[in-house]
């Protein structure tokens, strides 16, 4: 057992206390304010931590409301320590803060206003009934939750270039079997759904082995050849060079349409040329399937710096460990996150196969 210390706190006088200038953190008068009502309301519960000659290193900002507040004394943990730990210590305090997790967030501001705390809630962070009502309408936007299904525990469902399963994420404990290729992301998406069966196979290929032994099939084939933003960021610009589109996407599309019984939506991106069969367009994806897939609203991915994406906030967005997600050599981690669909659209989309209408035939 590691023995740590648990320094001891005491009282000193306000005056005694001093600073160096150099603190990088700040506070703005919003800040400011709201550091002031909390300890006006709450008390002067964290105490100040200084070096062995009371220069501060975290709580200057407390300690400056303390002396706006008239307070002569505050507490104070004094650690015997030279001026380089103390600055290493601040430095330390400063940014090992954690990250702001908005969906914890919006499930306490929740919790908060259930409680009948609202007006606690507005006077402490400064807030009037505007601002928090945005504040919440923001909170909202980045929770992400399922919506229901139906009853589909009978149905066996095929999910092919299976990916991560960002698709899947919604649909709950059904009889699924995921096809995925690569060994790494197969290994990923089983951690993430334990319950699944998960085949490490070329999915076209699985697909016409095996296709009659499902209910439903969700078929994804590789987009890059059909991708707009290849060809005209990529192959304009001189970084890839052309090649033909695989069509391996058509020839799925065609064989479920003519051999398959069962539900089926076949996803791709928005392609460069005009679709030889003609999709349901349904946020960046194409879609093709023997069923109506209803427009829906989604909460917005806030994720993307040009035409990269900021992978840690997708995968928050998205509501994926990106720790989980493999480090893979020709394969980044933005690609792999970037493969994903929505979770809500993968959800309405299975929905929308057992709930909704029949499409037309596609060929007609």
């Amino acid at each position: 057992m590691v023995d740590i210390k648990i320094p001891e706190q005491t009282l000193v006088d306000v005056d005694k206390l001093h600073v160096d200038g150099d603190n990088p953190n700040r506070m703005d008068d919003i800040q400011h304010k709201r550091l002031k009502t909390s300890i006006m309301t709450y008390g002067f519960i964290v105490p100040i931590i200084t070096n062995k000659d009371l220069l501060i290193a975290d709580g200057e900002q407390r300690w400056t409301v303390a002396k706006s507040l008239n307070m002569t004394q505050v507490p104070v943990i004094r650690l015997p320590v030279e001026d380089v730990d103390r600055r290493l210590l601040r430095q330390v305090l400063n940014k090992l803060r954690g990250e702001h997790d908005l969906t914890a967030d919006a499930l306490e501001f929740e919790k908060i206003i259930e409680a009948g705390r609202t007006d606690d809630l507005k006077h402490l962070l400064d807030l009037n009934d505007n601002k928090l009502e945005k504040y919440l309408q923001e909170l909202k936007e980045t929770k992400l939750e399922p919506q229901g299904l139906p009853d589909l525990k009978d149905a066996k469902i095929l999910n092919l270039y299976a990916g991560i399963g960002g698709n899947r994420k919604f649909w709950g404990e059904l009889d699924i079997t995921a096809v995925e290729y690569n060994k790494e992301i197969a290994s990923c998406y089983q951690e993430f759904y334990p319950t699944d069966t998960v085949i490490v196979e070329d999915a076209h290929t699985y697909l016409e082995k095996h296709f009659s032994e499902y209910d439903f099939i969700w078929t994804s084939p590789p987009c890059p050849t059909h991708s707009r933003i290849r060809k005209n960021l990529g192959v304009n610009a001189g970084i890839h060079k052309p090649i033909y589109p695989d069509l391996k996407l058509y020839e799925e599309i065609l064989f479920l349409e003519g051999y398959f019984e069962g539900k089926y939506v076949v996803e791709n991106v928005i392609s460069w040329y005009n679709p030889l069969i003609e999709p349901q367009e349904r946020g960046r994806h194409y879609f093709w399937a023997n069923f109506n897939i209803s427009e829906i609203d989604l909460p917005p991915i806030r994720t993307h710096v040009g035409f990269s994406i900021d992978i840690e906030k997708h995968a928050k967005d998205f509501q994926i460990d990106l720790e989980k997600i493999p480090k893979i050599k020709d394969y980044p981690r933005e690609k792999i996150l970037s493969n994903c669909v929505h979770p809500l659209l993968g959800e309405h989309i299975l929905k929308c196969a057992y709930t909704g209408q029949k499409a037309e035939k596609i060929n007609s």
